[in-house]
């Protein structure tokens, strides 16, 4: 990393990768997670459609379509990544989806399956790319919805 002209540049890595999903990204900051975005959704998203197109396959609709929609999601909401200069669009997008897929493993497998691992996950994610404020809601919703789940589980299935 060094300066120039005041402002902080990399050369290399982040700066190409910067170029092809972000274009518009000013900061080091904010370039970096864009690129950590735009490479979980390039790597998230054929795999939550591939996965989609096997349960659907196999008659399982309901978990079929939910990953469709999810990968469809993500795949289209990487354009908005390339078009706005301020990612936190397409951040909250994101983790929007994401939430609701891992709200929806812990209805299929339960409080003590081992999908309810995304329970730790989730926050970390959304403290980083949202950052304090607003990743606190996003938080408290998504805990607040599993949390119901958890509790009323015995009366839904």
């Amino acid at each position: 990393m060094h300066t120039k002209k005041g402002f902080e540049t990399t050369s290399g890595f982040i700066d190409k990768c910067s170029y092809l999903l972000s274009p518009l990204a000013s900061d080091l900051e904010e370039k970096s997670k864009r690129i950590l975005s735009g490479f979980m959704v390039i790597f998230t998203a054929p795999v939550l459609l591939i996965f989609s197109v096997l349960h659907l396959l196999k008659a399982d609709y309901p978990l079929g379509i939910f990953l469709l929609i999810a990968g469809l999601g993500l795949a289209v909401s990487i354009a908005l990544l390339r078009r706005f200069k301020s990612g936190i669009i397409f951040f909250r997008i994101d983790i929007g989806f994401i939430g609701l897929l891992f709200l929806f493993l812990l209805t299929e497998s339960g409080p003590h399956g081992y999908m309810a691992q995304w329970l730790y996950v989730y926050p970390l994610v959304t403290f980083f790319l949202l950052g304090r404020n607003e990743g606190i809601y996003y938080n408290a919703a998504f805990y607040l919805i599993a949390l119901i789940f958890l509790l009323f589980q015995d009366n839904i299935s």
